[in-house]
């Protein structure tokens, strides 16, 4: 537990850290008052028992205590603020540094996580990791106070405290060891148990209508059924283990007393001393009950987190790399790429880990001003060949070079570099993705609200032929389309895509079917609309239509492992 807490502490911001000191030392304050205020009840109603008369200190004193439980009230109200926004906070600081990396990491580290596990990360994994904080701090806490407790306890009742905390200390070490393995499972079952359920959701409304068509449904409520009912176990037998703990420890207190009431029954022990004597054990007792409980369920929790903790550690030390390559970059010299002379691909190979080579010493040029076409049979690697192109993806030797600008080595001809390819080249992939605002926010998506030029807009959407469709659309160009864009057909779809891609300035667009879900007329229009405007513009197209790549100027097949020019 403590490195656990010791790491995530490092990880957080400064003020972030400022907000735990305040937490912490309201943790101590007030457990602090707690204990005093306590003792002097104790001591009053020993007094009281014992037989002393009230006088006038003892009122003012009464009056002092109550008037300091209204305070510190106020104080624990306070406390609980500041827990709050430390855990919210902090969270926060962690799911913006996560997100930033899920934004700018390389493709192949993007692929192996699923939305639904992104989103886990982000929000649920960031919130259980600060609550170790809270919980480790809850925990030590409440330990000095219980070690306060029982000090007065043995202090009251000599041996019978002794014994009872023994008993009471042992129940709380064997059942958290006996345990904790069973509830960090629990923990990671729940958080796999989650993403399932909601990957399953997920599908639901992407497989929408092919669902709704073929009624074929039973396979996925079936899925979903078994994970919510697995997840709906988690949460229960996690719960009762809770609960479990609350009934046993609250049960065994009740039950010392009533116990020690029998013992004085049983020996007649006259009752006018043993009262003070009992009245003190059974309150103390009482007493004890919460604090326990609190300790146990709260190293509960922790091990409950422990999955999300790794996650979170895993995923910031990727962060801290991320960083550190970003930073090394920005103080490299900063360049402008051009796009004067062209594209030229030499001695390219690249193969994903694991699997055989796609490319091996492949060349491609791609003269400036000229449309080129790439063909090949389905899973020949042209997509990879463009994520190459567009630098997602690392080759493991050759060059990649926009004028002198090499992509894979970062350098130009007067050394190391940095050169950022959105300035130059706009890029329509082959899934097409709209959010869920309106089509002027979809074709300027890159622009912030207030810096979207309307005329450039409908000049795009003219030039993607479906400015006659938007226009007929209720509210226009500020017509809400949907996520995913389900309130437009396939085909208006892919052409607001390829209006976003006109509306950024550019010298290079690529292309990955985008007209693919088009019919051959509206193909052939879009087609002519972009020729129209691209004047020196260059665009690389991949195609299964050799109509299309015989419009082109130039035709690339890809042939094996190498790229060989047709035409």
């Amino acid at each position: 537990m403590p490195q656990k807490v010791k790491y995530l502490l490092s990880i957080l911001e400064k003020k972030d850290r400022h907000i735990f000191a305040a937490h912490l030392f309201l943790n101590i304050v007030s457990p602090a008052l707690d204990i005093f205020s306590f003792s002097m009840l104790l001591h009053l109603l020993n007094r009281l028992l014992s037989g002393m008369q009230p006088n006038r200190f003892w009122t003012i004193a009464c009056a002092c205590l109550t008037a300091g439980c209204g305070a510190k009230g106020l104080l624990d109200l306070y406390r609980a603020r500041v827990a709050n926004h430390f855990l919210y906070g902090s969270a926060q600081t962690l799911s913006f540094r996560f997100f930033d990396l899920f934004l700018h990491e390389g493709l192949l580290d993007h692929n192996k996580k699923s939305p639904m596990q992104a989103v886990e990360i982000i929000w649920q994994d960031t919130l259980g990791s600060i609550r170790i904080v809270l919980d480790a701090v809850s925990v030590v806490t409440q330990s000095c106070t219980l070690a306060a407790y029982a000090t007065v306890l043995v202090y009251r009742t000599a041996w019978l405290g002794v014994a009872s905390i023994v008993l009471l200390m042992l129940w709380m070490v064997l059942r958290y060891h006996t345990m904790r393995e069973r509830i960090a499972q629990f923990g990671e079952l729940r958080r796999s148990c989650l993403i399932q359920a909601n990957a399953n959701i997920t599908t639901s409304f992407g497989a929408y209508k092919e669902l709704h068509t073929s009624r074929r449904t039973k396979h996925l409520q079936n899925r979903f059924e078994e994970t919510s009912r697995r997840y709906a176990k988690v949460e229960s037998d996690f719960t009762y283990l809770q609960n479990l703990a609350l009934v046993l420890i609250r049960d065994s207190v009740i039950a010392a007393i009533y116990l020690l009431l029998l013992f004085v029954l049983l020996f007649e022990i006259d009752l006018g001393t043993i009262i003070p004597y009992l009245v003190i054990y059974a309150t103390l007792m009482i007493k004890l009950e919460p604090i326990s409980y609190g300790i146990v369920s709260g190293l509960n929790r922790i091990q409950f987190s422990t999955k999300s903790f790794e996650v979170v550690r895993e995923t910031y030390e990727r962060w801290l790399a991320y960083r550190q390559a970003a930073q090394e970059a920005s103080r490299r010299r900063q360049i402008t790429p051009t796009f004067r002379h062209g594209l030229e691909v030499r001695g390219l190979t690249f193969g994903y880990p694991g699997k055989r080579l796609l490319f091996d010493n492949a060349e491609m040029s791609i003269p400036a001003g000229k449309t080129v076409a790439l063909i090949g049979a389905s899973g020949a690697g042209k997509t990879t060949l463009l994520d190459l192109l567009l630098g997602l993806l690392h080759p493991q030797a050759g060059s990649i070079c926009f004028d002198s600008y090499d992509l894979v080595s970062g350098s130009d001809g007067e050394g190391k570099c940095t050169a950022f390819l959105g300035e130059i080249v706009s890029y329509i992939p082959q899934t097409v993705y709209l959010n869920g605002e309106t089509v002027r926010h979809n074709v300027a998506f890159m622009e912030s609200y207030d810096g979207i030029d309307e005329e450039r807009v409908i000049e795009c959407l003219k030039a993607a032929q479906v400015w006659e469709d938007v226009r007929e659309m209720p509210q226009g160009i500020d017509t809400l389309i949907g996520e995913s864009g389900v309130t437009v057909s396939g085909g208006q779809r892919q052409r607001i895509a390829l209006a976003r891609a006109l509306y950024k300035d550019f010298e290079l667009l690529i292309l990955d079917e985008a007209t693919a879900g088009l019919d051959n007329r509206t193909e052939k229009a879009v087609m002519d609309s972009i020729e129209r405007i691209k004047g020196g513009k260059t665009i690389l197209l991949v195609t299964h239509h050799m109509a299309l790549a015989e419009r082109c100027d130039m035709i690339y097949r890809i042939d094996g492992t190498k790229l060989v020019r047709v035409r």
